[in-house]
């Protein structure tokens, strides 16, 4: 079609009008049956983990926490049992369970940024949150503490680290900050800034250590409130994928931390040195770590849905 001046006009496409609707239409078809799909799933509860990214050994018993299927799970030795396991509704207890470690005989502590707290999981079963008040406290605690909405002072905790006497540091990735617990209930110190934490340990000089996603990777929590970089820069070259996670000490004065995007854990050095420790197969995505006694090291794996012990000798083994 011509028009006055000279100029074409295409007619309006109908086809390419049906296909985009096509298109979209079938979006929308499998979507709403990936949503059914997983209510369906939903109905009957997992037996093992779905996506675990931490874990703990206490007593020779492994606690795994799985933010897929809203549990804390226990491994025997020979099979999964589910610890303590959350609801679908959001802002209720452990709902996405991250970040775990024991808290002496009383129990273990989880963070959970799906509910902007960190909690007490006790041996017994029951939980209670850390730093949040309930907002309708005329209600009992203990039984119906799945129903409850809490009103906390943390945003997004990720990890936490405990010291021997109970003390409870998590780091606050929302915040930018890491803070101290004494106990549960009581308002938190806030003990340093530190750019999008993510990982946090307890050092050999009993100095806590933040994984960061600021501008050094790895950085030390000095008495005064102050931070000092051990890694000064990212832990992978600039043009490598990388996203730390996890923290752990070494005996030596060095330090583990896993990297889910290098496929890789490095290791540091007390001066600051990196170094690939273990890379590639059969790691795919490694993010928590736990150290035990005898210098081997737990790595939980989420895309394997895997916890792999890694020996001193630097070999992989599969735990659960």
């Amino acid at each position: 079609m011509q028009t006055g001046t000279g100029r074409s006009i295409s007619p309006p496409n109908h086809c390419s009008r049906r296909g985009f609707f096509r298109v979209t239409l079938g979006i929308v078809a499998c979507c709403t049956w990936r949503i059914r799909q997983g209510h369906a799933e939903g109905e009957q509860a997992p037996s093992k983990p779905r996506y675990p990214v931490d874990c703990c050994q206490v007593d020779g018993k492994l606690f795994v926490t799985d933010i897929h299927s809203h549990t804390v799970w226990r491994w025997d030795g020979e099979r999964y049992a589910a610890f303590y396991r959350g609801t679908k509704r959001y802002r209720t207890p452990l709902y996405r369970p991250w970040d775990i470690a024991p808290r002496g005989k009383e129990g273990l502590v989880v963070s959970d940024p799906g509910t902007m707290d960190i909690w007490l999981l006790r041996f017994d079963g029951t939980v209670r949150p850390f730093s949040a008040r309930l907002t309708r406290p005329e209600e009992d605690k203990e039984l119906d503490v799945r129903e409850q909405r809490f009103a906390g002072v943390l945003d997004k905790p990720m990890a936490v680290a405990v010291t021997a006497e109970g003390k409870v540091f998590v780091a606050d990735l929302g915040l930018h900050a890491v803070y101290e617990f004494a106990s549960p209930g009581e308002p938190p110190r806030e003990l340093a800034k530190v750019p999008a934490p993510r990982g946090l340990t307890i050092d050999t000089d009993n100095s806590l250590v933040v994984v960061s996603h600021g501008r050094d990777a790895l950085v030390r929590i000095e008495p005064d409130g102050t931070t000092k970089p051990i890694v000064h820069g990212p832990l992978a070259p600039l043009d490598k994928p990388s996203f730390p996670h996890q923290v752990v000490p070494f005996a030596d004065g060095g330090y583990l931390v896993s990297d889910g995007y290098a496929k890789t854990l490095w290791y540091v050095s007390r001066e600051g040195k990196v170094e690939p420790y273990y890379q590639g197969h059969p790691l795919v995505n490694p993010v928590g770590l736990w150290r035990n006694d005898d210098g081997t090291v737990l790595v939980a794996d989420p895309r394997r849905r895997q916890i792999f012990r890694l020996t001193p000798e630097r070999k992989l083994e599969v735990v659960a």
